[in-house]
């Protein structure tokens, strides 16, 4: 159960899964000053920045949205991600709408860990057929 998990390996557990799709993945957050990132991912010269919510009950608004969006601007980033536990606003929703911004809330969590266990069989599978 996600909801169970400590806030960091709620970050790690998101972090594994953009690894196994194939993304460098550079831990930012911890105790240090982040201005709200917890990941930045990287491949193929694309740089996004994630920023993850492990809240239970809450719904994230549409500061954290418009938060993350100024620091994807202000790094350059080709886009932000914003991973719950929870769910966003519909405020939160419709600013993210036509941005280059993804909201993952609860309910969708487990499609990108599923992605993420695909990925990576899929890259055992291209390994092992090139052995043979």
């Amino acid at each position: 159960d996600i909801s169970a998990l400590k806030w960091r390996e709620f970050e790690e557990l998101i972090g594994e899964a953009y690894k196994r799709q194939g993304y460098y993945v550079e831990e930012r957050g911890g105790n240090e000053p982040d201005g709200g990132i917890d990941l930045v991912l990287r491949k193929k010269g694309e740089m996004v920045l994630v920023q993850c919510k492990h809240w239970e009950a809450e719904q994230v608004g549409v500061k954290i949205v418009r938060e993350l969006y100024g620091v994807v601007a202000a790094e350059g980033a080709t886009k932000g991600i914003l991973v719950t536990t929870g769910y966003f606003t519909r405020d939160a929703e419709l600013f993210a709408h036509g941005k280059p911004l993804l909201l993952i809330r609860g309910n969708e969590l487990s499609r990108l860990i599923e992605e993420g266990q695909e990925s990576l069989m899929s890259k055992s599978a291209r390994t092992y057929n090139r052995r043979l």
